[in-house]
This record gives structure tokens, C-alpha cells and sequence, in this order.
């Protein structure tokens, strides 16, 4: 339990609707208050190491909403298709596209704990699943760039197919296992 607010998130308690929650105090349950938007902008407040920072993380907290808003807007309910969240993301980091080398999938866990979580590859029993680019740089080395993390591995594999297309011609997509790399190549539209 937290002891007190950091005081990014006083700022954010006597700011967020008027200061509507204002009396709450550290000890009380978020979750209980009935605005998971204001449980959430706390406990992001709590995370961030500064004010910069919390605004970069509520920056991209809303363009994540607008795409998750555009997408759902534009979409059939019933369709299958691909949410693009990860596209705006994905997309800075291929701004140099005749770089990449291919995209990968892997599957990967936590390590360590607190501020000092990391991940490592672990295709046995992964906790998410990451869709890296390798993109060669100018000593010519390719590189990982993660471009995405997905729950599953069907839709880390969906989405690293969904971005291959991006590339003209399209990108070779492998996928780590036990026993190596496997192909998963492009699947035509």
C-alpha cells in the first residue's frame, strides 16, 4: 500500500475533473472510487520519474486510445482484422525501411523486479510475445528493434505478417522456437 502521493500524483488528484477526488488519500482503493480513467492517471502518475515523463506516458496513452477509437470505429464488430495499435509505434521505428533485414518473433518473460525488470528471449514459458525488426545499421550490423508485445503468439505472429506487407517486396518473418528459427513467411491478402 502506499504510504503517501508522489507529488506528480497530488498534482494529478487535485487537478483530475475539478479536483472531484481530491479528498481521497493514499490509503484509499482506487478501484473502489468508480473511475478507472482516474485509477489509471494515478497510478501512471506513480510510475513516472518526473513530469516529462508523465506527460510523455498520457501522450501516448491517448494516441493508443485514438487508434484503438479509429479502429473500432472503422472496423466490423465481427471482423478479425488486425487492431493496428502497435502501428504508429512500429512505424517510427521503421522510418528507414530499406534497412530491414526481417522481422522475428519470440517469445519472451520477466526478469528481476521493480525498477529494474528486464526481458530476455525464453520460448518455453514466455509471458508475452515480441515482434522485433532487425534493421541493419550503418556499420552494417541488424539489429533488434522491438515494434511490438502481444499476449499471445497467434497474434504476435499475425501482426509481425501484417507488417511484412510493409515492405516492398515484403519482409522474410521468423519465428524463434525450441529447435531454431522456423520460416513463417507472408501470407497474401
Amino acid at each position: 500500500m502506499v504510504q503517501e502521493f508522489s507529488p506528480i500524483q497530488m498534482e494529478v488528484v487535485t487537478k483530475y475533473q475539478g479536483g472531484e477526488f481530491s479528498m481521497i488519500t493514499p490509503s484509499d482503493d482506487l478501484d473502489e472510487l468508480g473511475d478507472g480513467l482516474f485509477t489509471f492517471v494515478v497510478c501512471e502518475a506513480g510510475q513516472a520519474a518526473d513530469r516529462e515523463e508523465y506527460i510523455s506516458m498520457l501522450r501516448t496513452a491517448i494516441a493508443d486510445l485514438e487508434g484503438l477509437l479509429e479502429a473500432i470505429d472503422e472496423t466490423d464488430p465481427t471482423s478479425r482484422a488486425i487492431i493496428p495499435l502497435a502501428d504508429r509505434y512500429a512505424r517510427e521505428v521503421l522510418d528507414d525501411k530499406g534497412s530491414v533485414v526481417c522481422l522475428e518473433v519470440c517469445g519472451v518473460r520477466y526478469i528481476g523486479e521493480g525498477k529494474d525488470v528486464e526481458v530476455e528471449v525464453d520460448v518455453i514459458h514466455p509471458d508475452f510475445h515480441s515482434v522485433y525488426a532487425r534493421i541493419r545499421n550503418k556499420a552494417g550490423d541488424a539489429l533488434a528493434h522491438c515494434i511490438g508485445d502481444f499476449a499471445s503468439v497467434e497474434s504476435a505472429r499475425e501482426y509481425a505478417l501484417h507488417v511484412a506487407k510493409w515492405g516492398n517486396p515484403p519482409w522474410e518473418v521468423h519465428e524463434l522456437a525450441v529447435d531454431g528459427w522456423i520460416p513463417l513467411g507472408v501470407v497474401e491478402e
